[in-house]
């Protein structure tokens, strides 16, 4: 899907972003592919069963084992600053758990939005995997529903109201949120190398990524 659907997806991320071929392609299209083939490569491991150590003394006369088992059905809901990482890659972690998916791309991305709302039905199954367009009224119908997790990128502010309408169903979340993170710069460094550091991270994505994603800008 993103290799067939490579050059859209760029083009679609220039005029969201601004965002140059190359970084488009290796920020958002390689790396998602990279972690496809990761979650393959894994897969037998993260989800075989598990026996506890029999020194446990809860399980010394047992045979007990922990199985992994799909939570359901999980709401997805994409940032615009990566519109196509931040929902494609938990959603790769969610087939790979076996869950079925809804997916909501950012709607502030919107030319990346119309890519994914066209592709995504030609490659994925309909009955385990939907792609919706969504603005802020019609968010709040949908965290009416129960879902049986949710994973959200963005915004301090607007994670609130999708913990508390989660907490109504006991949903469990996962919530990556936006942050300012200071470069400290010790007395001993060395400053060429440390502003190329700090520079090259602010002004990474075109400017729009957390600093907490970057290599630390502290040198010693």
């Amino acid at each position: 899907m993103v290799e067939d659907n490579r050059k859209r997806i760029c083009d679609a991320l220039y005029t969201d972003l601004h965002k140059h071929y190359q970084e488009a392609y290796t920020g958002d299209c390689a790396n998602t592919q990279a972690d496809i083939l990761r979650t393959l490569k894994k897969l037998d491991e993260w989800t075989k069963d598990e026996r506890p150590e029999k020194s446990d003394p809860l399980n010394f006369l047992g045979r007990a084992t922990v199985r992994k088992e799909p939570l359901g059905v999980t709401l997805i809901i994409g940032a615009w600053n990566f519109p196509i990482t931040l929902l494609l890659q938990p959603m790769i972690a969610a087939i790979a758990a076996g869950c079925a998916v809804i997916l909501k791309p950012s709607d502030v991305a919107s030319a990346t939005q119309d890519v994914l709302m066209d592709i995504i039905p030609q490659y994925m199954d309909q009955d385990a995997i939907r792609c919706v367009s969504a603005g802020p009224q019609e968010m709040g119908y949908i965290l009416e529903h129960r879902f049986d997790h949710i994973f959200y990128t963005g915004s301090p502010n607007i994670a609130k109201i999708i913990h508390a309408a989660a907490a109504k169903h006991l949903t469990p979340v996962t919530l990556e949120l936006g942050g300012q993170c200071p470069a400290i710069v010790a007395e001993s460094a060395n400053l060429d190398l440390t502003a190329k550091h700090i520079a090259a991270t602010k002004f990474m994505n075109a400017g729009q990524v957390d600093p907490h994603h970057s290599p630390p800008a502290i040198r010693s």
